[in-house]
């Protein structure tokens, strides 16, 4: 009896064994997988190459797109071969430069599709086809880029193409003679004439910002540019998502001699109160121009010499835009071009250059954060947070905090030190405040544009806050 108990038991453990054997070779069966063991550098006309991995070559086929700044997503090598054959080996090799400006692709996608599957064929789109998402197996894309410089205290890489591409069409080059920072850190684009062709200019921040204000610093008259000349200031995201998330600043006269040479427009531009045309002083040689992006409005800002902030005796052209066309953040970038509008060159076919000083960018004060982080608790210390937003057009919320029972006072003066607004002028328990000016004087009289300080004493606290007026 104990012999065949112990027979039971030895057979059972090597079931046992077998059966979770058999589990275990399932669970560590290794996914499809597809690489790049080869991508040609920016500029190069060599065959892109790869491998697959965990797949029999012969039931699949890959499907490789690139994406030409300006250009679009286009399918390669051809739209008559779509699909590229794995070899037994299970490697492939792509010609990913059929077209003119293949050499200057940035991103580079290779998908692993089943024998029997044709992939959508894509040309100039701003974004893949969702379809290749659901009828490939697995995918893989990188990103590569061109020359690069450093400006501002950023990294940027600059634009080329060998064919006519977006905006204009133009011919965009990353030479030195096009695109430079000089001894004093400042950008230079310039357009040109080289072998019968006009070369423009443009960069592209290798970072992504969010919501913020973006600010831009400018030596020349930009206000005297030729009438095809366009100096574009904005944000663009390759996604075509909420119409690529573009907001600009922009100065150029469309080709027109007597029309006006700026503009502010949040996309799309031609939606009733979108673009706001405005008239830039044609003396004007150092200039200073911003938008505060926010979830709910936008505020642009242009202001003579170089400074963020100015008295109002300093701006020149302001708009608040707050419309239904106010883009959430993404991955947008900052991009900064000089072109020729459909590529028509300057009227007195003379070269163009601009200077860009500096740019800037500062987050917007998070005070919902501050204050929602902190919310779960008395505040241990006192504040005055900067008010948002700021520059305003109407309205404007100012909070701050105190840790004890004080009295308080919070007040708005002007640039002469005159009292405007009495906020706040009585005694309040230890809490968190918010407090709305309506940009009204205490006669109830609302206020002219310009700068003005708001401050809070509490205690033995004091603190001032500037507060910028647009209307």
């Amino acid at each position: 009896m104990r012999f065949q108990l112990n027979v039971l038991i030895v057979l059972w453990f090597i079931f046992f064994l077998a059966t979770n054997s058999s589990i275990a070779q399932e669970r560590f069966v290794e996914e499809p997988a597809i690489e790049f063991t080869y991508i040609p550098p920016y500029g190069s006309s060599d065959n892109l190459v790869g491998c697959v991995k965990n797949v029999n070559p012969q039931d699949y086929k890959i499907a490789v797109f690139i994406f030409v700044e300006g250009a679009g997503w286009w399918t390669k090598p051809y739209f008559s071969h779509p699909l590229t054959s794995i070899q037994s080996d299970s490697t492939w090799t792509c010609d990913i430069t059929t077209g003119g400006s293949d050499i200057y692709a940035t991103e580079i996608c290779a998908f692993l599709i089943p024998n029997g599957i044709d992939p959508p064929l894509v040309s100039g789109n701003t974004a893949l086809p969702e379809a290749l998402y659901s009828i490939s197996v697995v995918h893989i894309c990188t990103i590569r880029t061109s020359r690069e410089i450093s400006f501002s205290g950023y990294e940027w890489w600059v634009k080329a193409s060998a064919e006519p591409v977006g905006p204009g069409p133009n011919y965009f080059s990353d030479s030195q003679e096009n695109v430079w920072v000089d001894e004093e850190g400042k950008l230079h684009l310039k357009i040109e004439e080289r072998d019968g062709k006009w070369h423009c200019g443009e960069v592209i921040l290798k970072e992504s910002f969010t919501y913020g204000r973006y600010v831009f610093q400018i030596t020349g008259t930009v206000g005297q540019l030729d009438p095809n000349v366009v100096l574009g200031l904005f944000t663009w995201d390759n996604s075509p998502e909420e119409h690529h998330r573009e907001i600009d600043i922009e100065f150029s006269r469309w080709g027109v001699e007597l029309a006006d040479n700026a503009q502010y427009v949040i996309q799309p531009w031609d939606q009733h109160g979108n673009r706001y045309r405005w008239m830039m002083p044609e003396l004007i040689e150092r200039s200073t121009h911003s938008f505060e992006w926010g979830q709910n409005s936008i505020d642009f800002l242009s202001l003579r010499g170089h400074n963020s902030f100015a008295p109002e005796d300093s701006i020149i052209y302001t708009w608040h835009y707050s419309g239904t066309s106010i883009p959430t953040n993404g991955n947008e970038k900052v991009r900064i071009n000089l072109w020729l509008f459909y590529g028509n060159a300057p009227t007195d076919m003379s070269e163009v250059e601009v200077v860009i000083d500096k740019v800037e960018y500062y987050p917007l004060t998070s005070v919902e954060e501050l204050f929602e982080e902190s919310s779960r608790s008395n505040p241990s210390s006192y504040s005055l947070y900067q008010n948002y937003p700021n520059p305003f057009n109407s309205s404007t919320e100012i909070r701050y905090q105190i840790p004890e029972d004080s009295y308080v006072s919070l007040k708005v003066f002007n640039t002469l030190g005159q009292e405007v607004r009495s906020l706040v002028d009585r005694n309040q328990k230890a809490n968190r405040y918010t407090v709305l000016w309506d940009g009204l004087d205490d006669r109830s009289q609302e206020v002219a544009s310009g700068l003005y300080f708001c401050r809070l004493k509490a205690g033995d606290f004091s603190k001032t806050r500037k507060m910028l007026m647009l209307k």
